[in-house]
């Protein structure tokens, strides 16, 4: 069996300041921490590093406001929660706002807590799957019209990672590149709005995820099946040769998450993927 999960975003505190994303998560890995899954798999954007800086989504000053005490506590938990799950086999592939990590991962890999990767392949049940976070997709959907390479997008979420004041990082620093690169202080502002107000350019990643031609562009297997996040728009979808495209949806505060479908993982069983919402339940 596999388990993927995506776009937790984990920071100082969820969107909706209620603090409710960090007691969910913990309870679905509670029901996760079990050997009866082969894989385990964290696809992108579990911890936010572009939204605080690294060192205060896990820690806190002792005069530090209670409510940001116990939710950087909880990130610690579930950090540490997720370094001894009982799953056979636990892999980070990483996303746009956790790409930190694949360059931590580079300096010690054989002692690094995770299996840390940029894509992923993996069997179940006689079918072959294949993971990438979904920013990939977003820079070959999108980011020609910036003249932005694949390249040059994970180096820029590397810096992002680094800034807690990236408008005033992008005021001071973008103006020499964009005389060398057009439209480059663009891109950035692209980079950093919210999925609900990309909905068009959102239309497009799925439409390359849904193409069977997306395997040119991801380095994937034609007839594999291909699980993604991103977008933050869960769904699944079978083309006509029978392959599915699965997309694991993100987390959100409970205010969120009653006003939609959020708190999704996919679920991989003998290779039958579904797209399931977790609501405190089993999630085997």
């Amino acid at each position: 069996m596999i388990i993927a999960v995506s776009d937790v975003h984990l920071g100082w505190k969820d969107s909706t300041g209620k603090y409710t994303k960090q007691e969910e998560f913990l309870k679905f890995i509670d029901y996760c921490d079990t050997d009866q899954i082969d894989h385990f798999v964290l696809l992108g954007d579990i911890f936010d590093f572009w939204a605080r800086s690294n060192m205060n989504i896990f820690c806190s000053k002792e005069d530090s406001d209670k409510a940001i005490r116990d939710i950087v506590q909880k990130n610690e938990k579930i950090f540490m929660k997720l370094c001894r799950l009982g799953a056979k086999k636990v892999h980070y592939v990483v996303g746009n706002h956790d790409y930190l990590i694949h360059t931590l991962h580079k300096r010690n890999p054989e002692n690094y807590p995770f299996s840390v990767q940029k894509t992923l392949r993996l069997s179940d049940g006689g079918k072959d799957f294949f993971f990438t976070h979904g920013y990939d997709l977003d820079v070959h959907a999108n980011m020609e019209l910036y003249k932005m390479s694949l390249d040059s997008y994970e180096k820029t979420c590397y810096a992002l990672s680094f800034l807690t004041d990236k408008t005033g990082w992008a005021a001071v620093n973008t103006w020499g590149l964009y005389e060398k690169i057009a439209d480059f202080h663009n891109a950035l502002q692209y980079m950093n709005l919210d999925p609900e107000k990309r909905t068009n350019e959102f239309c497009a990643v799925e439409r390359l995820a849904n193409s069977r031609a997306a395997c040119l562009f991801l380095g994937m297997h034609p007839s594999d099946n291909l699980v993604y996040g991103h977008t933050h728009r869960p769904y699944l979808k079978k083309d006509a040769a029978g392959n599915y495209t699965a997309n694991t949806g993100y987390w959100a505060g409970k205010d969120e998450r009653d006003a939609g479908q959020v708190n999704t993982y996919v679920k991989i069983d003998d290779g039958n993927i579904s797209v399931c919402p977790f609501r405190g339940e089993n999630v085997l």
